[in-house]
């Protein structure tokens, strides 16, 4: 017999452990059902336009951050409305560099008339027959170099560098180590 009641025993046990769990399952479903659709903190959070804004200016970001600059200056230089110190000086070997300038002729120990002309921020020596920047050298004298150019017949003297403008240079007293 007291097998029998062990059994009754256990089955009451289950019995009373599954009401039990019922029980809190039931209280805690309440307790879910009673928590309000809407926030008590609906009103300070973002609203949907906001984070809208929000998320295409991060996404605008992200995009800068993967764009790369395929133009040789930097883009906040081109064309400025003042111009400083290091414009004018780029202007100025810009200026130099584009020249066609005849530097010096001689006769050299062969016997041959030749000149230096200075181009591209190059110099080089050229005689009677050659061509530079589409002039073909006919004679070289004293000082000046005559040329052929669209069958036009013109003539080159020796010029010396134009000089720097007096801003650019820097002052006795202070070393300009910036250009």
């Amino acid at each position: 017999m007291e097998a029998r009641f062990i059994k009754d025993l256990a089955i009451a046990l289950i019995f009373i452990c599954l009401f039990a769990f019922a029980v809190k399952d039931y209280t805690i479903y309440h307790k879910v059902d009673s928590i309000p659709s809407e926030s008590k903190y609906s009103d300070i959070s973002v609203n949907e336009e906001l984070l809208e804004k929000i998320q295409t200016i991060e996404s605008s970001i992200q995009d800068r951050k993967s764009f790369t600059f395929n133009v040789p200056t930097d883009p906040l230089r081109q064309d400025p409305v003042i111009k400083d110190k290091l414009d004018r000086l780029q202007e100025w070997e810009n200026m130099v560099n584009n020249m066609v300038r005849v530097a010096a002729t001689f006769i050299n120990e062969d016997n041959e008339r030749v000149a230096i002309i200075a181009h591209q921020g190059k110099s080089a020596l050229y005689r009677v027959g050659d061509t530079i920047a589409g002039r073909r050298i006919d004679d070289i004298k004293n000082g000046t170099v005559y040329y052929t150019s669209g069958g036009v017949r013109s003539s080159m003297t020796v010029q010396p560098i134009p000089p720097k403008p007096a801003d650019l240079e820097p002052s006795s007293d202070f070393t300009d180590y910036n250009y």
